[in-house]
């Protein structure tokens, strides 16, 4: 630990990365997150040069970032998440609504993942559903980048997005974003659009998470927008999570017509080896047309079905959609020297010199 704080304080340009270090050390109680850091250990029993660093990191940690950058001490680029996804998106419109690119509309990046559903039912009053979701989505990310990096709300980005749309009619939403500080993600679901969250085991796919549906009553999702719901009434959790770690995210397209068995048997081929995010092109394409013939297949059985059944309705097979499907891989960049293992629930451990 000594070697690491000397080594640190030579070079002011890395002081971020011991901010890091010490977050996940044994001299916090817990991660740092949007406020000071909580100290669990006091000054005694400490080097000199530990005391130093640990009342210099308890003094400066809230405003590191704001006055290192505004005093040009360190280059920008130190600031970079180390955790982001390597992503792709794949998108089948409704075989009658391929005129305007279907109904759905999403945003997926480095740090961010949203899928909005216009709900289709507005056409019957004259309104393109596709106006409100795209503009929602627009809006979502403009917010989303206007939003203080370390205090990261998605409830919050969501609520101020919706009130900004001028756009007739409603959507569900689903969205996913890093944590700043913390290897965890933050997620958000309105409705029946959602996300489940992969491990990549042995070669094999272990499902970790899967969002549940809001509905106020079959086939009727809750929905943001006109008339709509409170975008507070929105499902927000955080997840901890691996470098690796797979992230699907769809509208209803996906979710109607594929059981959750369904998705992991396509994905599965693909985390063979150790190149996942150099074939992520291919496997969501694989995943979205499983679930296009799914779609017009009334000899199949689906997750629609079980749902228009359970509500006493005779329906078979799958239920055609808009299909919209977001892939990201969590990927770690590790910008220190530090090494990383795992404990016994395999979460990572980071160890300084």
């Amino acid at each position: 630990m000594q070697k690491t704080i000397e080594r640190l304080l030579k070079d002011p340009t890395k002081f971020p990365l011991l901010l890091k270090s010490l977050s996940r050390s044994n001299y916090f109680s817990q991660p740092f997150g949007p406020g000071p850091p909580a100290l669990g250990i006091g000054i005694e029993g400490m080097s000199e040069i530990e005391s130093t660093m640990y009342s210099r990191v308890s003094q400066i940690h809230s405003s590191v970032t704001k006055e290192l950058l505004d005093n040009s001490i360190i280059p920008k680029q130190i600031f970079e998440y180390s955790r982001r996804f390597a992503y792709s998106s794949y998108s089948y419109p409704h075989e009658k609504k391929k005129h305007k690119g279907g109904e759905d509309s999403f945003v997926i990046n480095e740090q961010l993942m949203g899928v909005a559903d216009g709900v289709s039912s507005w056409s019957k009053y004259g309104v393109d559903p596709s106006l409100y979701s795209k503009e929602l989505i627009k809006n979502i990310e403009r917010e989303f980048l206007n939003q203080d990096e370390n205090k990261r709300n998605l409830l919050e980005v969501l609520e101020r997005a919706a009130q900004e749309v001028e756009a007739k009619g409603s959507s569900t939403c689903c969205l996913a974003c890093m944590d700043t500080f913390q290897d965890c993600l933050h997620t958000l679901v309105l409705g029946d659009s959602g996300y489940m969250i992969l491990r990549p085991e042995n070669e094999e796919l272990k499902i970790l998470f899967k969002s549940e549906d809001q509905t106020h009553s079959f086939n009727s999702p809750y929905q943001v927008g006109t008339w709509g719901d409170n975008p507070l009434s929105a499902i927000a959790n955080k997840h901890y999570i691996q470098d690796k770690d797979i992230v699907i995210m769809a509208t209803d397209g996906l979710w109607d017509n594929l059981y959750e068995t369904s998705i992991v048997n396509v994905l599965k081929p693909f985390v063979q080896g150790d190149n996942f995010s150099e074939k992520i092109d291919q496997a969501i394409k694989n995943l979205a047309d499983s679930a296009y013939q799914v779609a017009y297949s009334q000899n199949i059985q689906t997750p629609f079905q079980d749902k228009a059944q359970n509500a006493g309705l005779n329906w078979r097979g799958g239920k055609p959609d808009d299909i919209t499907i977001l892939l990201g891989q969590i990927v770690f960049d590790h910008h220190d020297d530090t090494s990383t293992q795992a404990d016994e629930n395999n979460n990572p451990i980071y160890e300084l010199d």
